[in-house]
């Protein structure tokens, strides 16, 4: 799979940056596992020619975070900027 970054490139996802980025935001590790799992399942039906823009990830992120963790979502928020 590949994440289709802001200047148009493109990089291979990287799970374990994902689930890290999670857990900085104070989740713990067995949540963030399961979050970044179902990101994955999510990212195979929004993928258009193999690729998911980075912006559509951040807020499927950001919205699962809502969902779980508030303080964790705003976290995860401000490390974006």
């Amino acid at each position: 799979m590949q994440v289709k970054k802001r200047d148009g490139s493109l990089q291979g996802f990287d799970r374990e940056k994902l689930k890290g980025s999670v857990v900085a935001a104070g989740v713990a590790d067995n949540e963030a596992e399961s979050l970044t799992a179902g990101v994955e399942v999510w990212m195979e039906g929004a993928a258009v020619d193999g690729a998911v823009e980075s912006q559509a990830i951040w807020e499927k992120v950001y919205g699962e975070l809502q969902g779980l963790n508030s303080e964790a979502a705003e976290a995860y928020r401000k490390f974006r900027g």
